[in-house]
């Protein structure tokens, strides 16, 4: 009996050291609560709803299928996806100081999201809390990179998310009731060479954040609504198609460029406001797409009650399409900005402005050097439109592409089959659309800020005569002007000594020139003792210092 039981504490102890001695070489990637796993697929798949992964050390996963609610913490150690991606079936998943890697994924571990590296039905969540994330599409095959079905969140908190070389859209929305969100705060969003950056109706707030959708093989953003705020730097640049394309806009304090897109810059179908200091650069876009969705124009505004407020800065320059482009029963209220050397090539009609809705341009917005093949260069108002908007700036001037590089003086009669033309064939066609303050304009209309004939007054500069007076288109080769002075006029009694102020080969505005004469010097007349006269005086003068001298001498005189 004690040989048995002594045995048997021998077995029990042999059993108790047992796992010990197993598992002391073991190196845990995972951990909930205090028990400990070899690997994070093993946590994930232990873990119960609601439960936070406390990662151990770097490791890799298969993929996740998620019907719970779980957390991932990090402590900065990185996971790396080597098969297949996430699947979220109404579950959220937060990443939480990791470090997150996809290479080549582009399918889920659910046979039915097969392309796609992210998938997630209804009420899904994906937050990323200070995590930086890459996901890097190549290989990947024909994929979205994360692709969201209906009322589904992705937000990124103090964190970095790059998604590239996705043949299809990084973002994209699909179905359901449109309540798919990106909230982007403090944190980093880049989608460099996919299909697209955002695509679908969602809303996509940005807050105090650097967003760049670069080098997308179609439309920065399709659809989507953005409102980008507190001191936001985002870029929609170099993209296929459209840069910046969306439904409602609201620019509050930020900076956003859309600049050397193969479509329009900025696209907005809906309500757009730029206010509070923000910078927009528009430029260099191709304006290329012309069809029943889209018309180009390099800002198209195609909401009502849009706005532009005096405190920001707005650069619309160099682009293909019409600088802005406001659709039918749209409106713009614009109080700033500058739009210059825009060339509306598809539409050919108002390089500046192509207005069919309602404008509202204040005395702040400079509108010049703008064309246009068939009217208007710097605005075309359709029929049915409005437009209001003041005189031409004092310091506007033509750029000399194709025009001259004159001084712009006003609005002039730019219409189809009757072109400005101060310099050209003839006939000239130099008609003015007077405009002393704002104007509002109704209906068909086409206008360029350009020059008319120029007013050139020469006086005499004695008793203010005016000598010569013309119009003229601002070219003066000098002397051409003043035809009775022969280019260097003459006066009695005078010697012309130029004009006040000099006179140029061109005027660039009214001119007004003054003779300055400076009165000749008086020649004595000619004869024949005039001569000898001072020459008898000094001889004179010379006798009777001689003979003073001499009388002195004999004592005839004193000194």
């Amino acid at each position: 009996m004690k040989k048995t039981f002594a045995a048997l504490m021998i077995i029990t102890m042999i059993m108790c050291f047992m796992p010990m001695a197993a598992f002391a070489g073991t190196e845990y990637e995972a951990r909930i609560g205090e028990i400990s796993y070899v690997t994070l697929d093993a946590a994930v798949e232990a873990a119960a709803d609601g439960d936070t992964i406390v990662l151990l050390k770097d490791c890799s996963t298969e993929g996740f299928n998620l019907t719970k609610r779980i957390t991932i913490v990090g402590d900065q150690h990185k996971i790396s996806f080597n098969k297949k991606g996430i699947a979220l079936w109404g579950s959220s998943l937060t990443f939480e100081n990791c470090k997150v890697e996809m290479n080549g994924i582009g399918s889920t571990p659910y046979s039915e999201w097969s392309w796609m590296a992210i998938c997630a039905s209804k009420n899904a969540t994906l937050t990323l809390n200070n995590t930086d994330m890459t996901m890097d599409g190549a290989d990947a095959g024909n994929a979205h990179a994360i692709y969201f079905c209906s009322n589904n969140k992705l937000n990124l908190n103090s964190s970095n998310l790059t998604i590239k070389n996705y043949p299809q859209d990084a973002l994209e929305w699909d179905g359901g009731d449109g309540g798919y969100n990106v909230n982007i705060l403090n944190s980093t969003f880049i989608s460099d060479h996919n299909r697209s950056g955002f695509t679908g109706t969602f809303y996509a707030t940005i807050a105090n954040s650097k967003v760049n959708v670069i080098n997308s093989t179609g439309n920065g953003s399709n659809g989507s609504h953005f409102i980008i705020t507190d001191d936001s730097k985002v870029n929609f640049n170099d993209n296929a198609a459209h840069g910046l394309s969306t439904g409602i806009l609201t620019i509050d304090n930020s900076t956003v460029n859309a600049i050397g897109n193969g479509a329009n810059g900025i696209h907005a179908t809906g309500k757009m406001v730029i206010k509070n200091n923000s910078k927009i650069s528009v430029r260099n876009n191709e304006c290329s797409i012309s069809s029943q969705w889209t018309i180009p124009g390099a800002l198209y505004v195609g909401g009502a009650n849009s706005s532009i407020d005096e405190t920001c800065e707005v650069e619309i320059t160099d682009n293909k399409g019409s600088g802005i482009l406001v659709k039918a029963n749209a409106s713009l209220y614009m109080e700033t900005g500058t739009i210059i050397r825009n060339t509306a090539e598809k539409l050919e009609m108002g390089g500046g402005i192509n207005n069919s809705g309602k404008v509202t341009l204040t005395d702040e917005v400079q509108l010049y050097n703008n064309h246009a093949a068939t009217a208007g260069d710097d605005i075309y108002n359709a029929e049915g439109a409005s437009i209001t908007f003041g005189p031409t700036g004092s310091d506007w001037k033509l750029d000399g592409t194709p025009d001259c590089t004159h001084d712009i003086t006003g609005w002039f009669d730019d219409s189809e089959g009757n072109r400005w033309n101060a310099h050209g064939e003839e006939p000239l066609h130099m008609e003015e659309f007077s405009v002393k303050e704002q104007t509002t304009v109704t209906g068909l209309k086409e206008l360029k800020a350009a020059h008319g004939y120029y007013t050139v007054i020469y006086s005499d500069g004695v008793d203010g005569e005016i000598v010569f007076s013309d119009q003229v288109n601002g070219d003066l080769p000098y002397g051409q002007l003043t035809p009775e002075f022969k280019g260097v006029p003459t006066r009695e009694g005078y010697v012309f000594k130029g004009w006040s102020p000099e006179v140029s080969e061109r005027v660039t505005g009214n001119a007004y020139y003054t003779a300055i004469w400076e009165k000749a010097p008086v020649v004595p007349e000619t004869g024949d003792a005039a001569p000898m006269a001072p020459l008898m005086g000094l001889f004179m003068l010379a006798v009777a210092a001689l003979a003073g001298k001499v009388l002195l001498k004999k004592g005839l005189i004193k000194k």
